[in-house]
């Protein structure tokens, strides 16, 4: 059995070294990129099985390409990660297949990017309905 393809996104370039050296363990990266754009493009062209992106990066987003990829018909799973643990349900809600805190990635991305592989025909575009366009919208919004 062929190993799940992976495509790294992250604008920090020692967590994307860190990334790929982790997930090289275990898939098959086969490319990294920092910043949405350049994410949007790679799916585009390399078609990975996988997709592993910061939130937050610098000309898009993750959640950004992710809804943008979506537009364009591709359905590849997103794993999305952050160090900030309370856009995980917007993240979820946004589409993304899993959300991994930074904090536990060496405990937990290697679980999510597995089930996200074996998950590649779910169609999160069910779930897209979720509004990520800027960080105000990830703000916990007060309680009455």
């Amino acid at each position: 059995m062929a190993k799940i393809s992976v495509l790294v996104a992250d604008d920090n370039a020692p967590i994307r070294e860190m990334l790929t050296i982790a997930l090289g363990r275990q898939f098959d990266v086969i490319g990294c990129v920092e910043n949405g754009r350049q994410l949007v493009d790679a799916v585009l062209t390399r078609e990975p099985d996988v997709v592993v992106s910061d939130v937050w990066m610098p000309v898009l987003n993750g959640v950004e390409a992710l809804h943008i990829l979506r537009d364009y018909g591709r359905t590849t799973p997103f794993v999305l990660v952050s160090a900030d643990s309370e856009v995980a349900p917007h993240c979820l809600k946004a589409g993304a297949a899993r959300f991994v805190c930074k904090v536990d990635l060496e405990r937990e991305l290697a679980p999510a990017v597995h089930a996200a592989g074996h998950s590649r025909n779910w169609d999160s575009r069910t779930h897209a309905d979720g509004d990520l366009r800027s960080r105000e919208s990830l703000r916990p919004q007060p309680r009455e």
